[in-house]
């Protein structure tokens, strides 16, 4: 009979039997018997953590593993559980892409998953616009400190919490003229007069040719004319 190693392994109860640093020598396979060289020279390795032999498969049994991972860096896939690359502890979520861009810092099933405020004052919502108070569902602005501690009010003049109809949780916009005229965009676009759109929001705006004039976009690029139907500054 050829090849009978493979065929034991498929047909007797207790299976082939390979110990290694990473398995334990009592872990039966389901076909042909893997090693860990073998494991570490496939393309799962690299992509999925899949570096140990686990019997007749692939898989991740440490943690070293899941490290070099673009799931790892990505979505907190960073510990060994059961064989797969998870989310399992804090720190796998904290760091990741995840994180910083949707919130998703609490390890939970697996995954990162966004659970609290806490996690909304984590992540790049919470800084840019204010979105720090983790509602149920989503990050929204908790009040006005969330608003003008926000990288917006500094830019764009969204100092101020806003129910509106189109927003009933809140958001962070403009209320006076001084928060426009205070902004870093008054003087780089001429954005600094308040504007109120047709759905009841407000936006700093150019609002007279000298709100243009005084701007960087007139005295770098030309743009020295306020276009009404547009609020730009134009050449």
């Amino acid at each position: 009979m050829s090849r009978v190693g493979p065929v034991l392994c498929l047909l007797l109860a207790f299976g082939c039997k390979r110990p290694t640093d990473s398995q334990p020598s009592e872990s039966k396979c389901d076909g042909p018997c893997l090693s860990d060289t073998e494991c570490a020279a496939r393309p799962a390795c690299s992509s999925d953590g899949a570096c140990a032999a686990i019997g007749s498969s692939c898989g991740a049994t440490k943690d070293e593993h899941c490290a070099a991972t673009d799931g790892c860096a990505l979505f907190g896939w960073c510990s060994a559980v059961s064989g797969r690359c998870r989310a399992n502890k804090d720190a796998d979520c904290a760091n990741t892409a995840a994180c910083r861009r949707n919130a998703r810092c609490t390890p939970a099933g697996g995954l990162c998953k966004l659970a609290s405020s806490q996690d909304c004052k984590k992540a790049d919502g919470c800084r840019y616009k204010g979105e720090c108070l983790f509602d149920g569902t989503l990050c929204v602005p908790g009040g006005e400190g969330d608003c003008s501690q926000s990288q917006h009010c500094k830019e764009n003049g969204d100092c101020s919490f806003t129910v509106t109809k189109l927003s009933p949780k809140g958001r962070c916009q403009p209320s006076t003229v001084a928060h426009c005229r205070e902004s870093r965009n008054c003087g780089s676009y001429g954005d600094c007069a308040l504007s109120t759109n047709p759905d009841g929001s407000t936006i700093c705006a150019p609002g007279t040719d000298a709100d243009c004039r005084q701007s960087n976009a007139c005295k770098q690029h030309n743009k020295c004319r306020l276009d009404k139907p547009t609020l730009t500054c134009k050449s």
